[in-house]
């Protein structure tokens, strides 16, 4: 059910019943999909993979920057996912869908990827819609539970 109410809700698929309507711009909404292949292996650093997707430089600051320089083959999951985190956040950005963000990451990385996520929702103000099956502690103030019928 997670991977169908995340298609509907980027308009990927028809609501099977009811509707929804969202009260920004589609290009306000940002998707992190599942990492599937972590292990994944190609030549261009943490740097590079921030050039093709016209990351910011305040966001690139966010990165340590001996971990900017670093082959992405050499990346551990957690440094691999806090980049992919940042090519999906940019000055539209408004609601971040985020799916499984904390797969394949050690009890480490979990904190660091869950640091890095708080501190991005307190300075852009950002939401995000987060589907994880692990019981990651986020500070009260920034939760608020949606009932969906």
């Amino acid at each position: 059910g997670k991977s169908t109410l995340i298609k509907t809700l980027l308009k990927k698929i028809t609501p099977m019943d009811g509707s929804f309507k969202w009260n920004i711009a589609q290009n306000n909404i940002a998707y992190l999909p599942q990492i599937t292949n972590p292990n994944s292996s190609f030549s261009f650093n943490v740097n590079e993979i921030l050039d093709l997707y016209s990351v910011k430089k305040v966001f690139r600051e966010k990165l340590p920057t001996n971990m900017r320089e670093k082959k992405w083959i050499n990346c551990s999951g957690g440094e691999k996912q806090k980049t992919m985190l940042l090519t999906r956040i940019s000055e539209e950005t408004k609601v971040l869908i985020l799916d499984e963000p904390f797969n394949h990451l050690d009890d480490s990385s979990v904190l660091e990827v869950a640091e890095m996520l708080i501190n991005i929702v307190q300075e852009k103000r950002l939401s995000i819609i987060l589907v994880s099956h692990m019981n990651v502690i986020l500070p009260k103030n920034l939760l608020e539970t949606v009932e969906l019928d």
